[in-house]
């Protein structure tokens, strides 16, 4: 086998390519002698060092990690995504995310869409659990892409409320931004705020707390979090936007359906994702 070849499939997170720079650059060494040929064929016995940092790529690294998969076909791969993964690398989180996890199942989904989060059309904050759908070819993630710019694509979520509303239906219609005093928060209380639209509907009540679906109608950030927040009825275990005094070990938000036009069938198609049992317990000691 090449020796470039050799150093890709013995360590994961060294590209092939990453793994042919490092020998020109005399940073592979074969029974200590620097060897500056990637055509170099691996022989039984050869002793290789490679001198390299991890922090100095930025290859996607595929990672073994379990995934509940709900759906697949040939143009789409839809995961039911734990509470505490996050979707894709990004400042503080290089690894083990849904991505990582992605491109070790499914290695064609590397080459799609964005280089940095391939194949995702729509993002779940880490704390949220849920349906997550995945394009696996350009032509699928272009046309998934266009639905959710033309909010074609309805979503629907579930989750238990701090405090009782007084209406069963309704809606929440206020504009979101960067906070004025806090800049990693969103906040109505902004300069620039967007417009962003969520319905909701109580599907139970227990004394200080509500089981609640909810449809959001544009996808800001942090727009469901905010928007109950901002009623004085937060989502239970929300660290962020929440009770300071609540210790409720996740937050209690699932993305629990997903409904759009498939590109292949050209149909309509609606996932589903079942409310995790953790939620379910809480709900009925509540």
């Amino acid at each position: 086998m090449r020796l470039d070849l050799f150093i890709s499939k013995k360590i994961p997170e060294i590209s092939r390519s990453k793994a042919k720079q490092l020998i020109l650059e005399g940073k592979v060494l074969i029974s200590n002698q620097i060897m500056r040929k990637a055509d170099h064929r691996v022989k039984t016995n050869e002793y290789i060092q490679v001198h390299h940092e991890e922090k100095d790529t930025d290859e996607l690294i595929p990672q073994d990690i379990p995934l509940k998969i709900i759906y697949e076909d040939n143009s789409i791969i839809a995961i039911d995504k734990p509470s505490g993964m996050v979707v894709h690398p990004g400042a503080g989180n290089i690894s083990h995310t849904l991505v990582n996890a992605l491109i070790f199942l499914r290695l064609e989904i590397k080459s799609v869409g964005h280089e940095k989060r391939p194949g995702i059309v729509h993002r779940l904050d880490k704390e949220t659990s849920g349906i997550i759908v995945v394009a696996k070819n350009q032509k699928t993630y272009l046309a998934l892409q266009n639905q959710f710019r033309k909010r074609e694509i309805s979503k629907e979520y579930l989750a238990i409320i701090h405090g009782n509303l007084q209406a069963k239906t309704g809606k929440i219609d206020y504009s979101l931004g960067r906070d004025l005093r806090d800049r990693k928060k969103i906040s109505p209380k902004t300069k620039k705020g967007r417009e962003a639209l969520t319905f909701y509907k109580i599907l139970d009540e227990k004394k200080g707390f509500s089981f609640i679906k909810l449809t959001p109608k544009t996808g800001r950030t942090h727009q469901i979090r905010v928007h109950l927040s901002s009623i004085g009825s937060p989502i239970l275990g929300d660290k962020k936007y929440g009770k300071k005094k609540d210790t409720f070990p996740r937050m209690a938000l699932h993305s629990y359906s997903i409904e759009f036009f498939h590109p292949e069938k050209k149909e309509k198609v609606k996932l589903y994702s079942p409310l995790p049992s953790e939620l379910k317990e809480i709900w009925d000691r509540l």
